[in-house]
């Protein structure tokens, strides 16, 4: 019998499945890219508005600033550049208080 580097089989097992473990670890945020990747492509696929409104209206996300920068304001419930929090009286107009400067 040859020199084996563990004591024991339970040994070299225990080490085969941590090496298993850790090459899976190091795949998780690929295989989280992806699956996010291919959920967006699905949403963009099936919504009513062209890619580049779809694109302009995640650009206006964050704030009124950013849709008028992009020119999606006054935005209309259901239009793209309409964002609920953006909407602060609640009555279905976004970003419409302020002329933009």
């Amino acid at each position: 019998m040859g020199w084996r580097p563990y004591h024991s089989e339970e040994e070299r097992r225990k080490a085969w499945r941590q090496e298993r473990l850790r090459r899976f670890a190091r795949r998780v945020p690929l295989i989280l890219l992806t699956f996010l990747i291919g959920l967006g492509a699905g949403a963009l696929a099936v919504h009513p508005w062209s890619l580049s409104d779809a694109v302009l209206h995640l650009v206006a996300a964050p704030t009124c600033d950013a849709a008028r920068a992009v020119g999606l304001t006054p935005a209309f419930r259901g239009e793209p550049g309409y964002w609920a929090w953006h909407d602060r009286d609640g009555n279905g107009v976004a970003c419409a208080g302020r002329a933009a400067s």
